[in-house]
């Protein structure tokens, strides 16, 4: 919970800018605890969420104490009335320590922030960039922003009689095969070659691949290929990120790979 200087420094103008907005004014020559809590209570729309703070003030027998601070707050409230043209209900959000948004007051749909002595209005981490800027709410907490946002990246799962082979949208290609004991997966640096047709396919592409760098891993536990070695294949080719299967396509024929490859924008010379 703020100090009473705190309070007092950011109700007051909220005070002000109630009673320029309102015009609204206060008989003796400084306002007192009761006056003060009647006008917070009739135009703050939440001060009834804010008991704790409102029962510091009750507990002052006088204000005057602490006249510094009100009078600057109501001269602040009147300049804000006066140059902002605000419209709408005051809320009081500076009783949220530790609040995801930097500001202190709020009217209508416009936030003030009313710090002082900081070099900064809110330490700007990446869960708080995007509370204020998407005002969700359900505030954002423990996000992985690539996996939520990010889109992801298709694949197609193609059959070649004898192995599985997996083929993303940028072309990059990866096999993977049973070998009478275990799965064996390879995975190519280079990526489906620019021409090909069914009548060359198994000379262009597999020739192709292997003029680059074969890598391999040994999948000692596996014994088919199951959606776990298709997601360990995956992330050999291309790396930690979300995967999308297409399902239309199933052959590893010139049909199924250059319409899945064309469907997702891969550049590659049609013959």
């Amino acid at each position: 919970m703020a100090d009473i200087k705190t309070i007092l420094r950011e109700l007051s103008v909220i005070l002000g800018y109630i009673l320029s907005k309102y015009k609204l004014t206060f008989t003796e020559n400084f306002i007192d605890v009761k006056t003060y809590l009647d006008f917070i209570r009739k135009y703050c729309k939440n001060i009834s969420e804010c008991n704790l703070e409102v029962q510091k003030i009750e507990e002052l027998d006088s204000l005057i104490i602490h006249k510094d601070i009100i009078e600057n707050g109501l001269k602040l409230g009147k300049l804000l009335f006066e140059k902002l043209k605000l419209d709408g209900d005051i809320v009081w959000l500076g009783a949220k320590v530790k609040s995801k948004y930097p500001f202190d007051i709020k009217i209508g749909e416009t936030g003030i922030s009313l710090k002082e002595d900081s070099q900064i209005l809110n330490n700007p981490s990446f869960t708080n960039c995007l509370n204020a800027l998407f005002q969700s709410e359900i505030p954002f907490k423990n996000i992985h922003l690539f996996s939520k946002y990010a889109p992801k990246i298709k694949y197609a799962v193609l059959d070649d009689v004898e192995q599985t082979v997996v083929v993303i949208e940028d072309g990059s290609i990866s096999t993977a095969h049973f070998n009478d004991e275990f799965i064996v997966i390879n995975w190519y640096s280079n990526k489906i070659p620019l021409h090909f047709n069914n009548d060359n396919i198994d000379e262009t592409i597999w020739k192709y691949l292997d003029e680059g760098i074969r890598y391999w891993k040994e999948l000692h536990s596996k014994q088919e290929v199951d959606n776990e070695v298709i997601l360990n294949m995956l992330h050999s080719v291309y790396g930690e990120v979300e995967f999308e299967k297409d399902f239309e396509f199933e052959c590893f024929c010139e049909a199924d790979i250059k319409g899945f490859l064309t469907k997702n924008n891969y550049t590659y010379e049609k013959n």
